[in-house]
């Protein structure tokens, strides 16, 4: 549907063109869910979902059972959520439900905690940042937040304190990713940037993509980057060592535009268009 919208409006010229783009990114955001699997946060990996639905005040978030389908748990909650993460108590001895939580990135610059085995949220982050918190990602007793307007948080989750702030500066930011060890995040908007964290210095930055950037994974060893976005058919792989230059290593084309993308442990790339092709 959003690429069809984007062939028909060609004929109209430039100014046709770039209105119809607009309107299938718009498009291709609304229709994103904003879910994510526990993948290790508990003992059975991937055996729940964390699904936000809207309603009529305000949004939901949903705890699933992939294997049964059922409902586990559910938050309801007046502010928007914007961006969810699966995690763990710090200090947990075992993967244990009662040790996992889900973090919440909110519309109003808040990061809320919801424990799922006690339906409630334990702990609130705030004061760091004052855009929308549109990705949160857990790395060991850390959590680390991104905002729109570019700012990187690194959260203390014992404390619920911010440990670091990064101003990256990237308007418009969009998807996040932390290096296993934490020394290293790559932000994106249309244009993607890695940063290291201890000395908050910026260490590449890539053109990216005409679009919002929807995906950044790890590939060979953190040693590269894969990014996806919206309405776009290309894949592109960066180069994350130090003397990486700033063009793609290569560019992958799918038949339609990219909905979904994951790595293997081989190192295979596997993305799906909107067609629903692999």
């Amino acid at each position: 549907m959003v690429k069809k919208t984007v062939h028909r409006r060609k004929s109209q010229g430039a100014h046709g063109t770039k209105k119809a783009t607009k309107t299938s990114i718009a498009a291709a955001e609304a229709e994103r869910w904003t879910c994510a699997f526990d993948g290790g946060a508990t003992s059975d990996a991937d055996s729940s979902l964390a699904l936000v639905r809207s309603g009529i005040n305000g949004h939901r978030l949903r705890i699933i059972d992939v294997h049964t389908g059922t409902q586990r748990s559910e938050h309801a909650g007046a502010a928007k959520i914007c961006s969810v993460a699966w995690g763990r108590q710090p200090g947990a001895a075992d993967k244990g439900s009662a040790h996992v939580l889900v973090a919440m990135g909110l519309q109003s610059g808040n990061v809320q905690l919801y424990s799922p085995a006690r339906n409630a949220v334990v702990k609130t982050l705030e004061g760091a940042h004052v855009d929308a918190v549109v990705a949160v990602e857990f790395r060991g007793d850390a959590l680390f937040s991104l905002d729109s307007n570019g700012v990187v948080v690194q959260w203390d989750v014992a404390s619920g304190t911010a440990q670091r702030e990064m101003k990256t500066g990237l308007s418009g930011a969009c998807a996040l990713l932390v290096a296993a060890d934490a020394q290293r995040v790559a932000v994106a908007s249309h244009r993607i940037e890695l940063w290291d964290v201890s000395r908050a210095v910026r260490l590449h930055s890539w053109p990216g993509h005409t679009a919002p950037v929807h995906t950044l994974l790890w590939a060979a060893d953190e040693a590269a980057l894969v990014s996806a976005a919206d309405t776009d058919r290309h894949l592109h792989v960066w180069d994350a060592t130090p003397d990486a230059e700033a063009r793609p290593r290569a560019v992958l084309t799918t038949d339609s535009p990219v909905s979904s993308v994951d790595v293997a442990a081989s190192g295979s790339v596997l993305a799906v268009g909107e067609d629903g092709v692999l």
